[in-house]
């Protein structure tokens, strides 16, 4: 069976355009407060729908890593 090569083309040109006119970007989706910090350790609370191993971007510019989660706090290790 032999397939027209423009057949496929099309299809992945408008894909391509699709693509060039998306933005990447950030959403908020959740703000939480900063409990304590210590060691490299920060607990924040009022982040309920924060996963294991999730990277969070603090109001600072730096990034956590949750590794611990509590129905009240979740822990993340201070990355930068």
């Amino acid at each position: 069976m032999h397939r027209d090569p423009d057949a496929l083309s099309l299809p992945l040109a408008a894909q391509a355009a699709r693509l060039k006119d998306y933005a990447f970007g950030l959403r908020l989706t959740e703000q939480g407060r900063v409990v304590s910090v210590g060691d490299g350790i920060a607990w924040i609370s009022g982040l309920p729908s924060a996963s294991m191993d999730e990277i969070i971007l603090l109001g600072d510019g730096s990034e956590a890593l949750v590794f611990h989660l509590a129905s009240d706090q979740v822990g993340t290790i201070l990355l930068r």
